[in-house]
């Protein structure tokens, strides 16, 4: 994947900028209208690039006053890192940031580092997204303070910046102009690039070998130059699917960094190298090509190199490649190699989750027509993370991480949705997959229709409570009190749950009501969202006023789940409205 002009990029930012005004109804034509949209943009790519973050990204921006001049904020709940964000952004082609924007961005750094300020200047709704500043700083080594914005950072503005934050050890302060932005964004995006299908190899005379068997392989021993040339080309493309899923932040090794900057000559002899796998490879003369060509370990070694390649154009690297049968990682003997090849980091089967055969499974299911359920609209099911394209218009795009997250709620509940990681990990291991993907628990190859039909409904509750939280935001009025609304995005997967369950109590046929749209917003409002919205609201007013939770820990309670499941199928069993859906889609089921 080549590397696109930075004019060109920022060209692709301006459009995409403008084409969240016009999604979100914000005035492109007003400073604030653009930099709340700018906002989205960045949470929307760091959502899906920075790998070692949990927070989604209508959750992750912050928004409305005394915001203490954060963005977005993203948590990890795995490690408890978080990543704190002040975005700026310009239009111009030739803009250069003000160096004002950058300083006061370094000052609430600073600012930060009081955590008895934070706490008594931050609005109510900052407190609940960043949590209690006393506990964030408790661990600064995982917190990380990001800049971001599309004008260039002049050399003065990086040079005064790095004079004033490079003497902190931690939290992490980075800033990122248009260059770093680009690279962040292709970089990510080249993480869904197939892999190439031919990669040609240099080989330093007198250092290499090849063996035979049992397996074909080289051995070699290579130029950095070589390396970052070969990065420089395929960027994430380079690396085996299940290798990219876990890259997590590309941080370069502290170690690595210093040998290159300090002793170049020794990288060779202090580092592990890189290996690669490929389905077929020859060798003419001293160059080397290679068919369907992976690296399965050492990619913190390619970003090093890559970042350091101007202080060490004399570092080697030990490299290895191996010839196999076919591309696939997630069995077999690739996937053996990439086991023992990463055994500090052991690549467990709840990392091959793309390709399973449900996956596969839903991807071609979506595809596939003529389509019955009038009431959806054409899917797209992305099942590779970094699979970006929104699809043809009309066409509604689902994440494998989104399909987890929204049948799961309505399956079962919505508060584990706040850690994501378990619904990737298998039973065995404690995790909800199977749940998640699964019929009543157990993995299959695909789904009944009724439980198609059900992910189906669940996908449309899904998509009209996205609707109904948008319009509810559009309107409230300037003025009004944010927290009267900041909470429901965050909120949105209680209300599906509670969809789900009260269509299990009362029964619903879902290939009936998908089958027209009439149906699915009669059961949609009449009675359901007006009584989802009372009781959410007052749980809400209760977590407020009591200021005993943040909305986080409110939303992985699993006893306020409980409590508001129980009041909600309460009130349910008591609305004729709902029961009478369910006795027109019987009789009419009968007639």
């Amino acid at each position: 994947m080549s590397k696109s002009k930075l004019g060109d990029f920022r060209q692709r930012v301006v459009d995409e900028v403008r084409a969240i005004c016009s999604e979100e109804s914000l005035d492109y034509g007003s400073t604030k209208g653009r930099g709340e949209a700018f906002e989205v943009w960045c949470a929307r790519k760091l959502a899906d690039f920075e790998r070692g973050y949990d927070t989604e990204s209508d959750a992750a921006v912050v928004g409305g006053t005394r915001d203490l001049g954060i963005d977005i904020v993203m948590r990890s709940d795995g490690d408890d890192r978080t990543l704190i964000c002040q975005c700026k952004f310009y239009e111009g082609q030739r803009a250069r940031v003000k160096e004002a924007d950058v300083d006061h961005f370094v000052n609430l750094v600073d600012r930060l580092r009081d955590s008895d300020w934070a706490m008594e200047n931050a609005a109510q709704t900052v407190r609940d997204v960043l949590g209690d500043p006393k506990v964030l700083y408790d661990h600064p080594e995982n917190l990380t303070f990001r800049f971001i914005t599309t004008a260039t950072i002049t050399d003065r503005v990086r040079q005064s910046f790095d004079a004033r934050v490079t003497s902190v050890e931690s939290p992490r302060v980075e800033l990122w102009g248009a260059s770093e932005l680009r690279e962040f964004v292709e970089r990510g995006e080249s993480l869904d690039q197939s892999v190439p299908k031919t990669v040609s190899i240099d080989l330093p005379k007198g250092q290499w070998v090849r063996v035979e068997e049992p397996n074909v392989g080289i051995v070699a021993v290579l130029k950095a130059s070589v390396i970052v040339n070969l990065y420089q080309e395929h960027m994430e493309a380079l690396y085996a699917y299940n290798i990219r899923r876990n890259l997590g932040r590309t941080d370069i090794n502290k170690g690595m960094a210093a040998t290159l900057s300090d002793d170049p000559q020794s990288f060779f002899y202090f580092n592990n190298g890189i290996a690669a796998i490929c389905t077929h490879l020859s060798i003419e003369g001293n160059r080397l090509t290679a068919r369907d060509f992976q690296i399965i370990n050492g990619t913190q070694t390619v970003h090093a190199l890559w970042e350091r390649s101007s202080d060490a154009p004399q570092a080697r690297v030990l490299f290895r490649l191996t010839e196999g049968k076919d591309v696939k990682t997630e069995r077999g003997f690739n996937a053996d190699i990439i086991r023992f090849n990463n055994s500090q980091n052991v690549v467990k089967d709840s990392d091959f989750r793309s390709n399973d055969n449900i996956q596969s499974w839903i991807e071609e299911r979506f595809k596939s027509r003529p389509w019955p359920y009038n009431a959806v609209p054409p899917l797209r099911y992305a099942r590779k993370r970094g699979s970006l394209s929104r699809g043809k218009t009309g066409q509604v795009t689902i994440r494998l991480e989104e399909m987890a997250k929204l049948r799961y709620a309505w399956l079962y509940e919505p508060t584990t949705i706040s850690r994501p990681k378990a619904l990737f990990a298998p039973k065995e291991e404690n995790g909800k997959y199977d749940e998640a993907f699964g019929v009543n628990g157990v993995l299959t190859g695909g789904w009944p229709d009724d439980v198609l039909e059900e992910t189906l409904l669940a996908v449309w509750f899904h998509l009209e409570i996205q609707k109904w939280i948008k319009a509810l935001k559009a309107d409230h009025q300037p003025g009004d009190d944010e927290s009267s609304v900041n909470w429901v995005t965050g909120h949105r997967w209680h209300f599906l749950a509670l969809a789900g369950a009260v269509a299990r109590a009362l029964e619903w046929d879902a290939g009936y009501l998908i089958r027209d749209h009439a149906r699915c917003e009669k059961a949609f409002w009449d009675s359901y969202i007006e009584r989802a919205w009372e009781l959410v609201g007052a749980a809400e007013g209760r977590r407020a006023s009591e200021q005993r939770q943040s909305w986080r820990d409110w939303r992985q309670s699993p006893t306020e789940w409980d409590r508001l499941r129980k009041e909600m199928l309460a009130g349910t069993r008591r609305e004729s409205s709902l029961g009478r859906i369910r006795d027109q889609m019987r009789n009419e089921g009968n007639s």
